[in-house]
């Protein structure tokens, strides 16, 4: 319950002694009825039915945005979480997103992440994966309705309660907490990106983009977090990538953000941003697999331990008769797909699709428990069958788009995409994908 003090005799409202619902929240005569804590409980619930349907950090994130965090959405407009409640949060999330499968979430816990908030609320183009930052959120709902509450009354459209919320702004004496702290949210926001702008006591416009419209509320969270955390950090694995090896960091995100394959983005992705389960702290260790010593577990794992050095010419092989862009080592550089064209679709997922299978290969050596289950080995014949798989929906996509845009699409256009269709997967085993009529 949220309690906003002593309550003065003139209310724009009659007070209630029961719950009364407006704009779809509870409401008491001393306030607001939080309903957070039921959310949050329902949040590990419906997450809990959730753990084992995704395998993708990308399929994970989204089913933490849209299925679970979505439920807070409408409530902090006007309710607020504690820090109780941020934390506990966040270490569901962590536990949804980098447990294993077959993790049941334990409160008493505290979870381990592969990525903190500093890389985490990136775009994925940047390395990130577009967490949200509950404390900044929770701000730029604050910020949002008084820019908002501002915006009606200069439009003069204001309902009882926001003339009401008006009164108080404008005697700068607040017998309501929520507006309160949304004035204040709003001021600190004013004096760290609009500091021109026209104090609040004058009542101003609101707030606006470079569109000349209110800010949105996404615009408000990005402005916030980019002023938080500048830019996405680097882990030192990544910095040594950068200056050992030579990988440009930022641009190789943007590419593989282009990978058809999905898992095999998803290892990819999670070879880069140093962020594969179980690996990321097997640093000057002997290997569980080959007995050498790790220095950085990613590059010992995927290139340079001896169960890979002993089917490296087979890696070689299986890549340069489904690709015409040829390797000549099984290395960083190889993998490295940021210096290929970005319209070049096959050595990217090809790249995706045997990291994935050798991922496969690791997980089984260093955390299977089933002695039951035969071991997975690389097998040429699965990375053709995936490939081909990728290409005929990939195939398929394109067509039904054309079929669903014939109008717009006419031959010369149609032949176009053909032709660039073509380009971009073409490969030894079927050099013309489509072809043209």
């Amino acid at each position: 319950m949220i309690c906003i003090g002593n309550i003065p005799p003139n209310l724009p409202f009659k007070i209630s002694e029961a719950p009364e619902r407006y704009l779809g929240l509870n409401f008491t005569k001393v306030g607001l009825n939080s309903k957070i804590t039921s959310i949050i409980n329902s949040i590990k619930d419906s997450l809990n039915n959730w753990k084992s349907q995704a395998t993708t950090i990308r399929a994970k994130m989204t089913i933490v945005k849209t299925y679970a965090l979505s439920r807070l959405s409408y409530h902090q407009y006007l309710d607020s979480l504690n820090e109780s409640h941020i934390t506990e949060l966040n270490n569901i999330i962590k536990w949804f997103l980098f447990s294993a499968i077959k993790n049941t979430y334990t409160e008493e816990h505290k979870y381990r992440t592969l990525m903190t908030m500093d890389r985490a609320y990136g775009d994925w183009k940047e390395g990130g994966i577009k967490m949200w930052d509950l404390g900044i959120r929770q701000i730029a709902f604050k910020v949002w309705n008084m820019n908002r509450l501002l915006h009606i009354i200069k439009i003069k459209a204001c309902n009882i309660l926001q003339e009401w919320y008006m009164e108080q702004i404008s005697n700068s004496k607040y017998i309501s907490i929520g507006l309160r702290e949304m004035v204040d949210r709003w001021k600190d926001f004013r004096n760290n990106f609009s500091p021109q702008h026209n104090k609040l006591k004058s009542l101003p416009d609101c707030i606006k983009g470079q569109n000349k419209k209110p800010l949105q509320l996404k615009e408000i969270y990005n402005m916030l977090i980019t002023h938080k955390y500048k830019s996405i950090r680097k882990t030192d694995g990544q910095k040594n990538l950068i200056s050992i090896n030579n990988i440009n960091i930022p641009s190789i995100f943007q590419h593989i953000n282009h990978i058809s394959h999905q898992k095999g983005r998803n290892t990819l992705f999670r070879f880069f941003s140093r962020s594969l389960p179980g690996i990321n702290y097997e640093r000057n260790v002997p290997c569980k697999i080959c007995n050498n010593i790790i220095r950085d577990p990613y590059t010992h794992l995927f290139i340079d331990c001896m169960q890979v050095k002993e089917i490296e010419n087979i890696i070689i092989s299986t890549f340069n008769n489904l690709s015409f862009f040829k390797i000549r080592n099984w290395d960083l550089n190889s993998l490295d797909i940021s210096k290929t064209n970005k319209k070049e679709r096959i050595y990217p997922n090809l790249i995706g699709i045997i990291i994935h299978q050798l991922w496969r290969i690791i997980c089984h050596k260093l955390f299977n428990q089933d002695e039951s289950k035969s071991p997975p080995s690389f097998d040429p014949t699965l990375i053709e069958k995936e490939l081909t798989n990728l290409i005929k929906i990939e195939k398929f996509i394109l067509i039904k788009k054309i079929e669903r845009n014939e109008t717009i699409y006419k031959l010369n256009n149609r032949d176009q995409l053909i032709i660039n269709f073509n380009t971009s997967w073409h490969n030894p085993n079927t050099p013309n994908p489509i072809p043209l009529e």
